[in-house]
């Protein structure tokens, strides 16, 4: 703040700053206009009025005044006005002293032409000329009076008469008024402008004080947005990362209220509702009317249910936006000045809706990395179990081959094999699950598989819970996929949506083509239970991840459904609101109806007899089982247990015309075997036998080896050996 001392001496500098500024070219010109104009009347009416003078002495003695006063006017116009100024005070005031030195008896003139100069002075340069003019005036009044005393001026030139004092006095006086109205005018002009100066200056400092307090609102909103940034930084839980932006926003935005929600409308957090933080849906639909990433204010009704849930009825104005990516929206109630704020609300959005993307990321991170696990784990037992089982089936087969159709013990072989292809089928769904194995796809109708079903389900539920089913089963829904793995399906979200109903209430299972997508057929479970809020939407999918309590919770069911749909080419959608109820939608190619196939009996038959094949295989119990189900088909058959062994007997003296491999073997698997066998110029036809294939599948399909994976039947193996086998 600024000192009195200080004070002072700006002001004094401002007062030498505004007497230095330059005379005002108007009020020369209309001063010099308003003198000449009486110095003029007073020459064309001397002649009317006085008799006994010489008009030539009239014109003599007004005629410098004239060019004086027309020399101002002149200089004025022209941008020379502090010239014209002083001109007009020293013509002035020399004819002044020419006309008292001249004339005899007109003093009275010249007091209120001394009047006059000091007035003309003041308005046309300022305070300090008309101070230095006074005090001129002054002088030379007091001089002409002791002159005049002794008796020390010449005799005049012209005595004038009392006509030509009258009409001295009557042009000074004229003059007066006219100096005296151009100063008044003048001044209020200035008054004028000086109070609408005043008025802008106020008005000036008025905006720049709403500016000063909107870039300190500015401020204050950017250093809490920047510390909710911070805050969010090490948050993971969705319902925290939403409740803290509502908080942080409430607090950047002065708002009354900020509500986030999901895309039904459902409050997940809140900051200003108090104790008031009621699940209430709102009254329209959100999802459908707006788009992604937009903003807009809301509407009566809208502002009517804030009002109603905050309990503050002085609620004017609100704004609603919608994530750009996360699922959920942001609405903020409060003053009319809301709206400055649209750029700090747009970040919180952005801030909360790049957490969620980054909770979602992370936990799509952790599942696949679980994910992995289990695959790796099914994969390894996949692989046993399938060299078991070809060892079971094969063998079967070959004692079914070598007894008769009469022996009693065909039955029993037959169980066995049949036992094991089921065996074989749920090894084969396992590894589906763990993506990594082919799919052995059958077309079957989807509505039939679900009417077969029914009665299973039913007894699935309890008697309080009521199954309703909606499919036509002549509808014909054709499907390409697994029968087990779809049943898989349908069981798993039939149990979810008992135990969302706690013992009573309803579940709908249906299956259609729907209008819009004639390629797809739908299958959905629906249920009117609790419904699943945004945390735990988020997670379903998770494996090992479950809200049920007690035995039997592993957490797999809907992480089974998910990868077992993506296994087939399918997509799942889910629909779920808490309070709504939740409905899982399966999505799957429609396939064509396909033809009626009657099966034949195949009977073996060796079709290259004589023909030398080489196994390699780490396995011993397999290893016999292929050599024994090739030499029934009349093959010369050698066996190795070990890539290395297998090169030795290649390039030897021996003759093969066909080299089958495992291919996870110790030290050398069947890929690494393949591609010794090109580097050393082997030119014998290879084929691939596969249990399990990690990292491998996409070698075996860019080489384009042939594989068979196990377990497999002679007559599979057979026919897979006669195709690719070098004669």
């Amino acid at each position: 703040m600024a000192t009195p001392t200080e004070h002072d001496g700006t002001k004094r500098l401002v007062d030498r700053r505004l007497e230095e500024l330059e005379p005002s070219p108007a009020i020369v010109v209309h001063l010099s206009k308003v003198v000449l104009s009486t110095t003029v009347f007073a020459m064309l009416v001397a002649p009317l009025l006085i008799t006994d003078l010489p008009y030539w002495a009239v014109v003599l003695s007004t005629a410098p005044f004239t060019v004086v006063y027309a020399s101002c006017w002149y200089m004025a116009v022209n941008g020379r006005t502090r010239v014209a100024a002083w001109t007009f005070v020293a013509g002035t005031l020399f004819g002044q002293i020419g006309a008292l030195l001249s004339h005899a008896e007109v003093s009275e003139q010249a007091l209120v032409s001394t009047v006059n100069l000091i007035l003309c002075a003041g308005f046309m340069l300022g305070r300090r000329a008309a101070i230095g003019v006074s005090a001129v005036c002054i002088s030379l009044i007091l001089v002409y009076s002791r002159a005049s005393l002794f008796g020390w001026f010449i005799e005049p030139v012209v005595v004038a008469g009392p006509s030509l004092r009258v009409l001295a006095l009557v042009s000074t006086l004229m003059a007066t008024a006219g100096i005296t109205y151009v100063g008044i005018q003048h001044m209020v002009s200035a008054i004028q402008q000086a109070r609408k100066s005043e008025a802008r200056m106020a008005d000036a400092n008025r905006a720049l004080q709403l500016a000063t307090a909107q870039e300190e609102r500015r401020a204050l909103r950017a250093e809490r947005i920047g510390t909710l940034a911070k805050n969010l930084v090490g948050m993971k839980d969705p319902t925290d990362l939403s409740q803290e932006v509502a908080i942080g926003l409430r607090d950047a935005l002065s708002a009354d209220v900020v509500m986030v929600l999901d895309r039904t409308g459902r409050l997940i957090a809140a900051a200003g509702l108090g104790g008031r933080s009621e699940e209430v849906p709102l009254q329209f639909q959100l999802e459908a009317s707006m788009p992604a990433g937009s903003g807009r204010d809301l509407g009566g009704e809208q502002l009517d249910w804030v009002r109603e849930v905050s309990g503050i009825d002085a609620l004017s104005t609100g704004v609603l936006m919608r994530a750009p990516n996360a699922p959920f929206f942001l609405l903020v109630a409060g003053e009319p000045e809301l709206h400055e704020a649209v750029l700090t609300l747009q970040v919180g959005v952005s801030l909360l809706d790049a957490a969620l993307v980054r909770h979602e990321s992370e936990q799509r991170a952790v599942q696949a990395q679980k994910m992995d696990a289990i695959h790796r784990l099914s994969a390894g037992i996949a692989h046993d179990f399938n060299n078991l089982l070809t060892t079971i089936l094969g063998g079967t087969e070959i004692a079914e081959f070598k007894a008769g159709t009469q022996d009693p013990i065909i039955g029993h072989l037959r169980r066995i094999r049949e036992a094991g292809e089921r065996a074989s089928a749920l090894t084969s769904k396992l590894m589906t699950f763990t993506r990594t194995a082919p799919r052995a796809a059958t077309v079957f109708d989807l509505s039939t598989l679900l009417s077969g079903l029914m009665p299973v389900l039913r007894r699935t539920v309890e008697e309080n819970i009521q199954l309703v089913t909606h499919f036509d089963e002549s509808s014909g829904l054709w499907v390409d996929g697994d029968v087990i793995e779809v049943e898989r399906i349908v069981f798993n979200l039939v149990a979810n949506a008992r135990d969302a109903l706690e013992g009573s209430g309803q579940i709908d299972i249906g299956a259609e083509i729907r209008e819009g997508e004639p390629n797809m057929v739908v299958l959905w479970v629906q249920d009117d239970g609790e419904g699943m809020g945004l945390d735990i939407r988020s997670r379903m999918f998770e494996p090992f991840f479950t809200t049920r309590k007690g035995k039997g919770a592993t957490g797999l069911g809907m992480s089974i459904v998910y990868g077992v749909v993506q296994g087939i080419g399918g997509e799942v959608f889910v629909d779920t609101a808490q309070g709504r109820g939740t409905c899982v939608e399966v999505h799957l190619k429609l396939a064509q109806e396909p033809e009626r196939v009657v099966r034949t009996e195949v009977i073996v038959k060796p079709e290259l007899q004589g023909l030398r094949v080489l196994v390699v295989e780490d396995a011993p119990d397999v290893r016999e089982t292929l050599c024994e189900m090739l030499e029934l088909g009349g093959y010369a058959v050698e066996a190795v247990g070990s890539g290395a062994d297998a090169m030795e007997r290649l390039e030897g003296e021996g003759q093969y015309h066909l080299v089958l491999s495992d291919v996870v073997m110790p030290k050398m698997g069947g890929f690494e075997l393949a591609v010794r066998m090109d580097e050393g110029a082997v030119d014998v036809p290879f084929c691939l036998v596969s249990g399990y294939a990690a990292q491998s599948d996409a070698d075996s399909r860019s080489r384009k080896i042939p594989r068979i994976t196990k377990p497999f039947s002679l007559d599979e193996l057979l026919s897979f050996v006669a195709q690719n086998i070098s004669s």
